[in-house]
């Protein structure tokens, strides 16, 4: 008895912790995004530190999980739900890694020199792979497949406006040369915002592996 309470004890860590870290890397996200209007230091060197303290929240996540695998019998439920949060906790990992390369960049560049067609789309872009991170996990927590239809749907925009971003980039390159150095730069972060919606639909695709 007292090991099967420590077993569902560890199961609502591993849900908590998972909870926790999405909520940081959000926050993270939509610092990263904010540093191009309203650059800022401090919210750059946060970013900065909190990568650290959302990879090692995610090792623990996969300690937790693997001794449960290890030490325990989950019934066929529960072992699906251990092995997506393992998946869950690495794409989460993957997109902290990929908000600070974004905030690098913020702090690399001169966004004064970056012309108002890439910047538009690329504020647009941000918004909907905003929308697509913050309900990333949703379908999975209530095992919803509609709303991991919604998620599909939007990654469909992002990779329309990835694709106007590089048209609107390319074109402010043709018109000013003196911008394509910093330009180089900020056409990265639009690969970097694609590959966040990509896992973002990665995350929300893993309702699909539980039955409702």
């Amino acid at each position: 008895m007292e090991s099967r309470q420590n077993y569902r004890n560890k199961m609502d860590k591993i849900y908590t912790d998972i909870v926790e870290i999405k909520d940081q890397v959000n926050e993270d996200y939509l610092d990263a995004i904010n540093l191009f209007e309203n650059y800022d230091d401090a919210k750059y060197n946060k970013i900065e530190k909190n990568i650290e303290v959302i990879i090692d929240k995610t090792a623990q996540i996969n300690l937790v999980a693997v001794e449960l695998l290890a030490t325990q019998q989950p019934l066929a439920c529960d072992l699906i739900y251990i092995e997506n949060c393992i998946k869950l906790a690495d794409n989460f990992k993957r997109i902290a890694k990929l908000t600070h390369n974004i905030a690098q960049i913020a702090n690399d560049i001169d966004v004064e020199v970056i012309p108002a067609g890439p910047l538009s789309t690329f504020k647009v872009m941000a918004q909907n792979v905003e929308n697509m991170l913050k309900n990333s996990i949703n379908p999975f927590l209530n095992k919803n497949k509609d709303e991991y239809l919604k998620i599909k749907s939007n990654d469909d925009v992002v990779d329309e406006y990835f694709d106007q971003f590089i048209v609107d980039v390319s074109d402010a390159m043709k018109e000013d040369s003196s911008t394509i150095n910093a330009l180089v730069q900020f056409l990265l972060i639009g690969r970097y915002l694609e590959r966040i919606a990509d896992r973002s639909e990665d995350m929300a695709l893993l309702s699909l592996e539980i039955e409702v």
